[in-house]
């Protein structure tokens, strides 16, 4: 899961925390 978190950084900051 550390590279969806990764890659929800790139995409919006942790967006996928929304």
């Amino acid at each position: 899961i550390e590279k969806f978190e990764k890659e929800a950084a790139e995409l919006g900051k942790g967006s996928f925390k929304q």
